[in-house]
């Protein structure tokens, strides 16, 4: 009479107090998720909010940066959600979130890499364009251009940048 039966099942102590464990960390790591969620959330719209390009609505009313901040609060969820499951040891569950998860990831690092690579080459551009500017604008190339011509075409008689600019499409 000393062991719990149940339909004819035994009363497990030991996978019990197992599965009290698991479903007590799973519980932990869903109040820190929800707590960085939120944190994420709140910092990265605010983030978003302050930069003029992004301070319009969007099509619910909200705010760009609240919209973004929703994105990533939901990724972090996301992160959550798998930890969670590999805690309480749902294998077979991990295994496609961990390939969303990997897919999403390998998307934002191209954008990320694509958004360097097109900062880097404005720079370079930049840099590019003021030293063509610099050296036309020393070697007086304007005179020898509207010896050419050059001032009836373009209206203008001395300018290096408006040289430098004509002198990127010959």
């Amino acid at each position: 009479m000393g062991e719990l039966q149940i339909a004819g099942y035994a009363f497990d102590q030991a996978l019990a107090m197992e599965w009290a464990e698991k479903i007590f960390f799973a519980l932990l790591i869903v109040i820190v998720t929800w707590a960085l969620a939120k944190a994420a959330k709140w910092a990265f719209a605010r983030m978003v909010d302050r930069i003029s390009f992004f301070q319009r609505g969007t099509a619910t009313g909200e705010s760009v940066g609240m919209s973004l901040g929703k994105i990533v609060s939901l990724l972090i969820w996301l992160f959550g959600l798998l930890a969670v499951l590999q805690q309480l040891g749902f294998d077979s569950v991990i295994t496609p979130v961990q390939g969303l998860l990997g897919n999403f990831i390998g998307y934002v690092d191209n954008i990320v890499f694509a958004g360097a690579i097109f900062f880097i080459g404005s720079m370079i551009a930049k840099i590019v364009r003021d030293l063509v500017e610099t050296a036309l604008g020393t070697v007086d190339f304007d005179k020898w251009a509207n010896k050419g011509g050059v001032d009836t075409f373009t209206g203008n008689t001395a300018s290096p940048r408006q040289s430098a600019r004509l002198s990127m499409y010959w």
